[in-house]
């Protein structure tokens, strides 16, 4: 599978899965049963989840837009892991956001899952950060 096509398919993941996040937890804030009046607590909880590792995947297949097509044929299991790590991350973010459903003190619940989000996120912002600084260096060079 060549680069071109990996950096569009982490770049999909992130935005589609990214975006419905973003649907869905504008849906809960509209649900004053759930988080009553604090729903500007989980926005300032939320976005600081995803916003980061999905402008940078943005920001990448920006600059990046336009490359040789099917040039370069990646090497080594980087994707894969990017792969892994990001859904693993996105799956636990949804699961942070859904908790709300089940828990008496949502907004309490989802700032606690911010003590393994944070780290994850690093985890995962760095396989990305790998992963694509290592296929431009290999654009450039061949």
């Amino acid at each position: 599978m060549s680069m071109v096509r990996q950096k569009l398919i982490l770049t999909l993941l992130w935005w589609v899965w990214g975006l419905g996040l973003f649907a869905l937890l504008a849906m809960i804030s509209y649900q004053p049963a759930i988080l009553g009046q604090d729903a500007d607590a989980a926005w300032q909880w939320f976005l600081p989840n995803l916003t980061p590792t999905l402008m940078l995947v943005g920001a990448v297949a920006y600059v990046k837009r336009g490359g040789r097509a099917g040039a370069i044929e990646a090497r080594g299991p980087l994707f894969l892991i990017s792969l892994v790590v990001s859904i693993f991350y996105l799956l636990a973010l949804t699961v942070a956001i859904l908790s709300v459903f089940y828990s008496a003190e949502p907004l309490r619940t989802m700032r606690k899952s911010g003590l393994w989000l944070g780290p994850l996120q690093g985890l995962t912002a760095s396989f990305l950060g790998i992963f694509f600084t290592q296929s431009a260096a290999k654009e450039s060079n061949e």
